[in-house]
């Protein structure tokens, strides 16, 4: 299982971190874990599959 962080997210999507952000706070994101209090990863399979849903819907 491979899990990255908002700005490999941002990068791979070619959008900005605050994008990222704004995403997982609409819910479009899953529900990403922290490891450390500042530390945050996402699921990097449940993250595509999450986008790719949301552009069938656009």
């Amino acid at each position: 299982m491979k899990y990255v962080r908002a700005k490999q997210i941002a990068e791979e999507k070619n959008v900005c971190v605050a994008t990222v952000w704004r995403w997982a706070a609409a819910g479009i994101l899953p529900t990403p874990i922290r490891p450390t209090k500042r530390t945050t990863l996402w699921n990097a399979e449940e993250v595509d599959e999450a986008l790719a849903k949301l552009g069938k819907e656009l």
